[in-house]
C-alpha cells in the first residue's frame, strides 16, 4: 500500500499530466492522514481552480490560513480566487494583507495592479505593476500585466516592450502573444499583429480573442478571404456564437455578397436577438441599399458596438425621445461622435421645433458658432458646459429614425448654416486676387472613427488635380495630417490656411465655414468638410470608398443630402487611382468653363 508521501509525489505528476481529478484524489487522501500540511492544501485548491471552481477553492484557501496565517501564497491565492469570483472587494483587502506582510511580493504587486488595471484605475495599477517587475525582473506575468496595463492607459510603444519581454522570459506565453498582437493592431502595425495573433493560436488553436482580432485585422487589411477563413474557424469552435455569426456577415458584406451577409445577421440574431453587431450591421445593410424604414429600428444599437465605431452614449436624467408629441417641450439633441453628423443632422431642428417643441444643441465647442446659424435651434450649448434644463433628450443621429425619415423625404433645403459676411470678407482678403479655379481639399477624418482606413487617404494622391492648369488648391485639413503639405512640398502646391485647429479655437468652423464661402469648389473625403460645403450650398466633390458609409447609398453620383454635392466612387476597395482620375477630367473641364484653364 503507497504511503501518504507517495500520494503527494503522485499528485504532482498527475498535475503535470493533466489528470486534475486523480491529483486531487491523492492530495485528499494526503490530508486525509496529514490535516496540517500547508503545502499540500495549496495545490489541492489550485487544481480545483483549474478545474474552473474558485467558489470549491476558497474554504480550502482559508483553512490552509487558519493552519499558517499570513502565509504569502496562501493570501496571494485566495486574492486571485476572490478575483476569479468577481468579489473584487475582498479580493483587493486581501491583496492588501499580503503586501503589508510582504510589500515586495512581486505576484501580490502584479495581481492587485492587475485588478485594478481592470477598473480602470490606471494611475493606481501602474506603479504597482512597475514595483513587480522591479522586483522579480524575470516574472513573465508581471510584464505582462504591466504591458496590458501600458497599452489600456494609451502607452502602447511602452507596453510593447514589456509584452515582447514577457514572450521573450516564457515563449509559450499564449496571453501576451495575444495582447501583444492586439496592442500592435492599436498602433496601426498590422503586418506584425497577424504574425503575433498567429502564435498565439498555434499555442491555442481555440484562443477565442486571438481568432476574433485575427479577423478584425484581415479585415481592417481587406484581406477578406483570409479573414472569411479566420471567422469560419472561429465558428467550429463556437457554432452558437451570435458575434462571430455577425462576424462572418460583416466580411462576406464588404465582398457584395449582400444576401449571404444578411441570412449571417439573421442566424446571429436568432441565437441572440440583442447581439449589438448582428443588429447595427444588418441595419447599415439595409440602410446603404435605401430601405431605411427597415433599418432605422436596428441603427439603435450603434451605442453597443464596444467603441468598434465612433458612437458614445451620454447619460441624462431626462427621458430619451421617442418620437413621441413634442409639443411645449425642450428637448437636448446631442452629439454622439463625429463632427459630420452634427452638421449633417442638425437639419431636422426646424422639424422638432414644427412640432412645437424647443431644441437645444449640445455639441463640441469647436462648432457651436456654426450650429448657431441653423434655424429651429433656442440654444446652442457647447459640451461641458452646466447641464440645460430640458424635458427629453436625443442623439443627433437617431433624429432621422424618430422622423421616420426616407430617401425621398430628406430636407434638403441648403443652405442651413451660413458664415457670416463680414467672416467671408476677411477671407477675400487673406486669398487676395484670384490666380486660378479656387479647389479646397481634406484628404483625413477623424482616426478614432471605426471605418477611417477606409476613407482617409494621403495628400499625395490629390497630385493629379495639382498638375491641373488654373487650378490653386487650398489645404481645409486639421489637425496632424497638416503635416503631409511639407512632405508634398517640391511636387505640388498646397496653399495652407490660417484657419485654427478645433482645439485651438471655439469658432474653427464658422472660420472654416467663411473660407468655404470663398472657394469655386471642395474636394474631400468623407469627412465633417463634406458636410459642412453640403450645408451651406456650395459645390463638393467627395471621393468615396467602395463600400461607403450608409447614408451615401451603394449607388448613384448625386445624392438627396446636398444638391450641390457630386459623389466619386471607388470601383475597389483602396484603389483611389481611378476615382482622381475622373475628379481631375472633370476638373479640366470645370477650369475650362470658368476661364482659369489653359
Amino acid at each position: 500500500m503507497k504511503t501518504t508521501s507517495d500520494d503527494r509525489d503522485l499528485a504532482r505528476r498527475e498535475i503535470e499530466a493533466g489528470r486534475l481529478e486523480s491529483a486531487q484524489q491523492h492530495l485528499r487522501r494526503f490530508l486525509k492522514h496529514t490535516p496540517d500540511d500547508v503545502p499540500a492544501m495549496l495545490m489541492l485548491a489550485q487544481t480545483v481552480r483549474m478545474q474552473g471552481q474558485p467558489a470549491e477553492a476558497e474554504p480550502i484557501y482559508q483553512k490552509a490560513l487558519r493552519a499558517r496565517p499570513g502565509h504569502p501564497d496562501a493570501l496571494y491565492q485566495l486574492a486571485s480566487t476572490y478575483k476569479d469570483l468577481g468579489q473584487n472587494d475582498l479580493a483587493e483587502r486581501t491583496f492588501g494583507q499580503l503586501l503589508e506582510l510582504a510589500p515586495n511580493h512581486a505576484e501580490g504587486l502584479s495581481g492587485l495592479g492587475a485588478l485594478r488595471a481592470g477598473q480602470k484605475r490606471y494611475d493606481e495599477a501602474l506603479p504597482l505593476l512597475e514595483r513587480a517587475v522591479k522586483a522579480r525582473p524575470e516574472y513573465a506575468q508581471g510584464h505582462h500585466n504591466l504591458g496590458v496595463c501600458l497599452g489600456l492607459s494609451g502607452r502602447r510603444e511602452e507596453a510593447v516592450n514589456e509584452l515582447q519581454e514577457a514572450i521573450r522570459l516564457r515563449a509559450d506565453y499564449t496571453e501576451a502573444w495575444y495582447n501583444l498582437g492586439s496592442v500592435l493592431d492599436l498602433l496601426k502595425r498590422r503586418e506584425e499583429s497577424i504574425v503575433m495573433l498567429r502564435q498565439a493560436l498555434r499555442l491555442n488553436p481555440k484562443h477565442t480573442g486571438a481568432r476574433t482580432n485575427l479577423f478584425h485585422v484581415l479585415h481592417k487589411l481587406g484581406r477578406f478571404s483570409e479573414a472569411q477563413t479566420s471567422i469560419l474557424e472561429a465558428l467550429r469552435e463556437q457554432p452558437t456564437s451570435a458575434e462571430m455569426h455577425a462576424n462572418l456577415g460583416t466580411v462576406l458584406q464588404m465582398q457584395g455578397r449582400i444576401r449571404e451577409s444578411l441570412a449571417c445577421f439573421d442566424v446571429a440574431l436568432r441565437f441572440d436577438p440583442h447581439c449589438a453587431m448582428a443588429q447595427y450591421n444588418r441595419a447599415t445593410t439595409l440602410l446603404v441599399r435605401g430601405k431605411w424604414l427597415e433599418g432605422w429600428p436596428g441603427y439603435e444599437y450603434r451605442f453597443g458596438l464596444d467603441g468598434k465605431v465612433s458612437h458614445q452614449y451620454r447619460h441624462y436624467p431626462q427621458p430619451r425621445w421617442n418620437g413621441g408629441p413634442l409639443d411645449g417641450k425642450r428637448i437636448v439633441v446631442w452629439a454622439e461622435q463625429g463632427l459630420g453628423d452634427v452638421l449633417q443632422f442638425v437639419r431636422f431642428a426646424p422639424q422638432l421645433a414644427a412640432r412645437g417643441a424647443k431644441v437645444i444643441v449640445e455639441c463640441p465647442r469647436s462648432m457651436a458658432a456654426i450650429v448657431r446659424t441653423a434655424s429651429g435651434i433656442e440654444r446652442v450649448a457647447a459640451e461641458g458646459d452646466p447641464a440645460s434644463q430640458a424635458d427629453l433628450h436625443t442623439p443627433v443621429a437617431s433624429l432621422p429614425g424618430l422622423l421616420k425619415t426616407t430617401v425621398a423625404t430628406i430636407p434638403a433645403d441648403v443652405p442651413y448654416l451660413h458664415a457670416p459676411a463680414e467672416k467671408i470678407e476677411r477671407w477675400q482678403q487673406i486669398l487676395g486676387p484670384k490666380r486660378g479655379l479656387r479647389v479646397g481639399i481634406a484628404w483625413r477624418g477623424n482616426p478614432d472613427h471605426g471605418h477611417d482606413h477606409w476613407r482617409s487617404i494621403a495628400l499625395r494622391r490629390f497630385a493629379p488635380l495639382a498638375a491641373m492648369p488654373g487650378v490653386e488648391l487650398i489645404s481645409l485639413q486639421k489637425g496632424p495630417p497638416r503635416a503631409e503639405i511639407a512632405q508634398v512640398s517640391g511636387k505640388f502646391a498646397v496653399w495652407e490656411s490660417p484657419v485654427p485647429d478645433p482645439e485651438d479655437a471655439g469658432e474653427s468652423l464658422l472660420e472654416t465655414a467663411a473660407l468655404i464661402c470663398c472657394l469655386d469648389l471642395v474636394i474631400c473625403v468623407d469627412t465633417a468638410v463634406a458636410h459642412l460645403t453640403g450645408a451651406l450650398a456650395k459645390p463638393v466633390w467627395v471621393a468615396l470608398a467602395a463600400k461607403p458609409d450608409w447614408r451615401w447609398l451603394n449607388r448613384g453620383t448625386r445624392t438627396n443630402w446636398y444638391p450641390t454635392m457630386r459623389l466619386y466612387r471607388q470601383k475597389r476597395l483602396c484603389r483611389w487611382r481611378d476615382v482622381f482620375a475622373r475628379m481631375a477630367a472633370d476638373l479640366a473641364k470645370l477650369a475650362a468653363a470658368s476661364g482659369a484653364g489653359p
